[in-house]
């Protein structure tokens, strides 16, 4: 396995991108996350494009993560919770349409759970993109 100092941050970002133009790949010699953003047609993304043309292998496209993965890291952290309002509360509307607003809503109005919640989700998400890189023999530094 490689090891790598890595843009941890940039990784997790991109993997949470969920805007359709923007697109972001994996730098393996640097680590660093290289963004493009498809709709404005600025001279960086012409100059990112190049690199990517010149050296395709040298860049892993970083695939957004999937709606579903999301949705199980929200149920998860709610069966995490012992029994309380805020866990029937957050049960409750994951049950609902529009789920991710309204998690994101509630769990405003638990201040308590609200930290738990980001520790629990910046957890998952990082354990996401560290199975991500060792699915392509890269490890984190």
């Amino acid at each position: 396995m490689r090891k790598i100092q890595v843009d941890m941050s940039g990784l997790i970002y991109a993997v949470e991108d969920q805007n359709d133009s923007s697109v972001h790949f994996l730098d393996t010699q640097t680590g660093e996350v290289i963004s493009i953003v498809e709709d404005f047609d600025l001279p960086e993304d012409d100059e990112m494009r190049d690199r990517l043309e010149e050296s395709p292998d040298r860049f892993l496209p970083l695939e957004p993560m999937d709606s579903s993965q999301s949705f199980e890291i929200m149920e998860d952290f709610v069966r995490s919770l012992p029994g309380s309002k805020a866990k029937e509360v957050l049960h409750g509307v994951l049950c609902q349409p529009k789920p991710f607003r309204r998690f994101k809503d509630s769990i405003g109005e638990f201040p308590n759970i609200s930290s738990r919640w980001l520790e629990f989700h910046d957890s998952r998400i990082k354990e996401h993109v560290v199975a991500w890189l060792g699915g392509h023999n890269i490890q984190p530094v």
